[in-house]
Formats: structure tokens, sequence, C-alpha cells
């Protein structure tokens, strides 16, 4: 199954491999061959290279990159912290939310 990430601003983002999101993630902070998602944020509630995502057989891996103000995970109207450095399974339906920022995961068609 593939995963999309649904930013709250409408972009969507197809996890395909590794990637960084943040307000401005720069080459020199990612490892070569990762992708990095620039997201907006005009209130710099989300760090440079906030959070990281990954495909799973079964969902996508999502870990909090020491960010500033942290990443929580909803679940079926639960919503936890996920700890800094600590990988968390999210599966489609869940709502990651980075500083004034959120996404959802998505299952997305595959080509």
């Amino acid at each position: 199954m593939a995963y999309e990430l649904e930013i709250d601003s409408g972009q969507r983002v197809r996890v395909g491999g590794l990637i960084v999101l943040g307000r401005a993630p720069r080459a020199e902070d990612v490892p070569q061959g990762v992708s990095r998602v620039a997201i907006p944020d005009d209130t710099r509630s989300i760090s440079k290279t906030h959070l990281s995502a990954r495909p799973l057989a079964d969902g996508v891996e999502i870990i909090d990159l020491d960010s500033t103000n942290g990443c929580e995970i909803e679940r079926a109207g639960q919503t936890r912290a996920i700890p800094p450095r600590t990988p968390i399974r999210a599966i489609p339906g869940d709502v990651v939310r980075f500083g004034d920022r959120s996404l959802v995961i998505i299952a997305a068609p595959t080509d």
C-alpha cells in the first residue's frame, strides 16, 4: 500500500521513501537522497527540520527530530505526544500535529 501526507494547507506529499518536513529543511541538515518538504509557517511554530516520515508496510513511521514545539498523534479521538527521536507508526486517518500545523495520513492508490 502507498501513503500520502495531507498537510493542512492542502498540500499532499507521497511517502515513497524517507522525507523530512519542516519550515525550511536545509540540504546540509538532511542525509543525501532524502526528500525535503518545506511547509510555510508564518508563526514560526515549526522547526526548520521538524519531523521525518517513511513508508512502512502497514503505515507511516513518524519521528520528531528534536523539534522545539514537538509532535503529537491523534487516533480514534485519543491524542498522545510523540517523544523526540522515537519512531511512531501512523495509519490512515491518524492526525499528526506539529507546532500550529497538522497532517493526516492517507492511503493512496498505487501506480
